[in-house]
């Protein structure tokens, strides 16, 4: 089998266990990019390249992760940017109009839309809620009758 690179067969472990299966099977595994020795070198320099490899990727998931970490600390908001609904959305559904008449007039996907307008719902009806629940404290119970 021939091969540009052993790194394009997977992670480090992989690697050699693909390498090992093959060799069990008698398939000679040719690396263009990467010609090593024939023998017991050819197994000690593999299993060293597995390891800088793993070693190497380990280094650049703790940078990733610590970039990611200064970005929050800096504040950043980090993912997909928040979708932008116009007001005039809002002010058409509770009129009653069909989500997905108001999407195609506002130039929305019709779940993106569905999405905000049950999340604005929501918090409405727990506000509502929370109200309800400050004017009227307690079930009664203590009450002088």
């Amino acid at each position: 089998m021939v091969c540009f690179s052993l790194d394009r067969l997977g992670e480090a472990s992989l690697m050699l266990g693909a390498l090992a299966a093959l060799e069990a099977a008698h398939v000679t595994v040719n690396a263009v990019a990467d010609p090593e020795p024939d023998g017991d070198a050819a197994i000690l320099l593999r299993y060293v390249r597995a390891g800088v490899s793993a070693y190497e990727r380990a280094r650049l998931r703790s940078r990733t992760r610590a970039g990611l970490q200064a970005a929050r600390d800096r504040g950043v908001k980090l993912g997909r940017p928040e979708a932008r609904i116009p007001p005039v959305a809002f002010n058409l559904l509770a009129q009653g109009k069909p989500i997905a008449e108001v999407a195609r007039e506002c130039g929305v996907q019709r779940r993106t839309l569905s999405d905000h307008w049950a999340r604005r719902r929501n918090a409405t009806a727990e506000a509502t809620q929370a109200a309800t629940e400050g004017d009227n404290p307690g079930n009664g119970a203590g009450a002088v009758a």
